[in-house]
């Protein structure tokens, strides 16, 4: 995350350079849009575009209209590009490449678009401040989830489902999840993403903060994973 979101600022500079460029760039995380979207709302994404919601011929329509008026707007106060995130797979037909095409013809020259693939750039870069502290906290637990099975025989660990865990931050506390309740109840394997994703409810808020139109309740984004309603913002 890290890595893609310096990535992106990058990629906004060039792009405030001459004003009215669009940068469509792609992010990994296979069949989850988390990554894209918590990406999108730290540096004010225009539009995201994630396997669970899909993309769609009048998505792009309505989206490209956004940019045509954001840009005739544009007196020239704000240096700031815009940016478009996508998902690897977020689509089978649309790639950003060709929804970069399909904005730069769909332009007419009055704005320009470019894309770009960061690809495993985004997997290695200098942990955060945040990162350490995190992983300090998880080994520190560790250690002392490990130390509570200290003189307790093979068959009562075998027993205990707390014996296989996963490590993680929900809220803002360290939590053991045991590994059978996450396998069996809140995982889905197919597409190797969480059944519950708190995260989805933020890209309501990506889109209200660029002004980005909200997509008609009858109509129905198709993709390779299939879409589904968001949850509310609570």
């Amino acid at each position: 995350m890290n890595a893609l979101i310096q990535y992106c600022d990058a990629c906004r500079q060039s792009a405030s350079s001459s004003r009215r460029r669009v940068f469509v760039i792609e992010t990994q995380g296979g069949y989850s849009g988390y990554i894209a979207t918590i990406a999108g709302l730290s540096i004010g994404a225009l539009a995201v575009y994630t396997p669970e919601e899909g993309i769609n011929i009048k998505m792009l329509d309505r989206d490209i209209d956004h940019l045509r008026a954001t840009f005739a707007k544009d007196r020239g106060q704000s240096r700031a590009g815009k940016i478009i995130l996508i998902n690897e797979k977020a689509s089978d037909t649309y790639s950003a490449e060709i929804i970069s095409n399909i904005i730069k013809v769909e332009a007419g020259g009055r704005f320009e678009a470019r894309w770009a693939v960061p690809g495993h750039f985004q997997q290695g870069t200098t942990p955060s401040p945040m990162d350490r502290v995190r992983g300090c906290r998880f080994g520190v637990r560790s250690i002392q989830h490990l130390e509570t099975f200290a003189g307790v025989s093979k068959d009562e660990i075998a027993d205990d489902p707390m014996s296989a865990t996963v490590i993680g931050i929900r809220g803002a506390q360290v939590k053991f999840s045991p590994m059978e309740t996450v396998e069996r109840f809140e995982t889905d394997w197919k597409q190797r993403r969480p059944k519950i994703e708190y995260w989805r409810s933020y890209q309501d808020i990506v889109d209200t903060l660029s002004g980005r139109p909200k997509r008609p309740r009858s109509e129905s984004v198709s993709s390779s994973v299939g879409g589904g309603e968001r949850p509310k913002v609570l």
